[in-house]
């Protein structure tokens, strides 16, 4: 932005990015929406459907078949897609290399490095995840009406008290529950993400390019006041 658009003298909006977001909190593993509405993700594991035979393939089709038809509750299927990070990766492998007393085991480990460092910037090496996320939406907010679903809470407060929030969970729960029995059928593991698993999530949904050249601290090493429970 070119100088001038900005008069110093005048108070600036302190609306961050957060201000922007539907999310109003993360507390033990459960999404909570700023509408009053909670959120259970679950990370599935891939199944690698072409490699079937095909009276396996018409079997998970139709197992799948069921499983959309026998939903009674609203769930969203996503999938992920973004550039695979191989740092840590290759850190552990330099570790080792400094460790080794062998000449030739250390050359090797240096070769296959350089090796995995150029096959990253030539090729685009994409990781996948697939992800399953069950809604709850507060009975009272959707008496409203329709424009109330856009109203959010102000500033960190959340729209959900812990009544609700507890209810929320444990019908979330059941829900997963039914899900991960229906997709163990088609031999696909689900499994619900904990809190830093759904901070990492977000931090890498909204910060893609940033993710891959700045890690995200450990949650339980913040200490700021707006996200400490004591204050």
């Amino acid at each position: 932005m070119k100088e001038g658009f900005i008069n110093k003298n005048q108070k600036t909006d302190k609306a961050t990015a957060q201000n922007f977001l539907k999310v109003a909190a993360i507390e033990d593993g459960f999404v909570l929406l700023k509408d009053g509405g909670v959120r259970l993700v679950l990370m599935c594991t891939p199944l690698n459907f072409a490699l079937k035979s095909e009276t396996e393939q018409n079997a998970i089709v139709a197992e799948y078949q069921n499983f959309l038809n026998s939903l009674e509750f609203p769930a969203q299927i996503l999938i992920q897609s973004k550039t695979i990070d191989l740092t840590t990766y290759l850190q552990k492998l330099e570790e080792k290399r400094s460790k080794t007393q062998n000449p030739l085991l250390e050359r090797q480990i240096l070769d296959y490095v350089d090796f995995i460092k150029k096959l990253v910037q030539i090729a685009n090496i994409v990781d996948k995840k697939f992800f399953v996320i069950l809604a709850w939406q507060n009975p009272v907010a959707e008496t409203k009406g329709f424009l109330a679903k856009f109203q959010i809470a102000p500033g960190n407060k959340i729209p959900i008290d812990e009544t609700k929030f507890q209810q929320a969970k444990r019908e979330l729960t059941e829900r997963a529950r039914v899900v991960a029995s229906s997709l163990a059928s088609m031999g696909i593991q689900a499994i619900q993400l904990n809190t830093k698993e759904l901070i990492e999530l977000f931090y890498q949904t909204y910060n893609p390019e940033l993710a891959l050249s700045q890690k995200l601290i450990d949650p339980q090493g913040l200490t700021s006041a707006i996200i400490n429970k004591e204050k």
